[in-house]
């Protein structure tokens, strides 16, 4: 069986940070001195993830396109 920690990318893009919930899941998160750390819920290493960090850096929301069903 294989270990999370084996199957993980490491990133090492500055203010990005892991933190593991009370489960055991692991989150990203951009941390800022002075600022709220921010939710990263792109896939790391994607194009989005990158545009979500330079988000988050630049203090700048990011627009999300939610497809909803069942309208």
């Amino acid at each position: 069986m294989m270990d999370v920690a084996s199957t993980m990318v490491k990133f090492n893009l500055k203010g990005v940070v892991e933190d593991r919930d009370r489960h055991g899941n692991i989150r990203l998160y951009f941390r800022a001195p002075g600022r709220k750390k921010i939710r990263l819920r792109e896939k790391p290493g994607s194009a989005e993830f990158h545009e979500e960090v330079r988000c988050a850096r630049d203090g700048v929301p990011m627009l999300r396109l939610r497809m909803w069903s069942g309208l």
